[in-house]
């Protein structure tokens, strides 16, 4: 989760993250965007 959140710039923490694959929240469009960007690259 570190390496993802490092490659969003940090503007996605990885608590974020934690809470996105557990289920406890879900992401905006916006988040979406720069999580698959984060991703392709």
């Amino acid at each position: 989760m570190d390496a993802l959140s490092a490659k969003t710039g940090k503007e996605v923490s990885k608590q974020t993250i934690s809470k996105y694959e557990s289920g406890k929240t879900m992401a905006g469009s916006a988040i979406l965007i720069k999580l698959s960007q984060a991703l392709k690259a």
